[in-house]
């Protein structure tokens, strides 16, 4: 008789949490240091702060988390919002969650790093994206309660 392992329990594999870093850093603005947070929490009043600080009469902010050496951006000052998780080394494979809107502008986000421009398809709710940064910092996976695509639009 052949024994087989034991079955796995895939939603609790899947959704277990993984030790959260002791650092991780929110980069807001090219000419300013990162904000250094050692837990969820702080990093939730982080955003907070930046998204009450960000002026609407401009573009919303672009802020990129890094942790375990992987990057999220998201947006700021606006609903809706982008995400986007970019896998270390940070050197191409990226994933870009997909909301519902499929007609509008392209919005164009400004802080950390460069301008960025989101066409509609990828506008999510503000708090469907802050969740979904919880999730990847808390897992280090991206959150299944979001549709994503891969740097060439397919679906994952």
């Amino acid at each position: 008789m052949i024994k087989r392992p034991a079955p796995v329990d895939l939603i609790t594999s899947y959704t277990s949490k993984m030790p959260v870093p002791d650092e991780i850093d929110v980069y807001y603005r090219e000419q300013r240091p990162p904000i250094k947070c050692r837990s969820v929490a702080e990093v939730d009043a982080a955003l907070d702060r930046l998204h009450r600080e960000a002026d609407p009469a401009t573009y919303p902010l672009a802020v990129a988390i890094q942790v375990f050496g992987h990057q999220i951006a998201t947006g700021l000052g606006t609903d809706p919002t982008f995400l986007m998780v970019m896998i270390e080394p940070c050197d191409g494979e990226y994933y870009v969650a997909v909301g519902d809107q499929t007609e509008g502008e392209t919005r164009m986000f400004y802080g950390a790093g460069q301008d960025s421009y989101w066409p509609p398809k990828n506008m999510i709710r503000l708090d469907a994206a802050r969740s979904a940064v919880r999730y990847f910092i808390e897992h280090q996976k991206r959150s299944p309660s979001l549709r994503w695509q891969d740097w060439n639009g397919r679906d994952v």
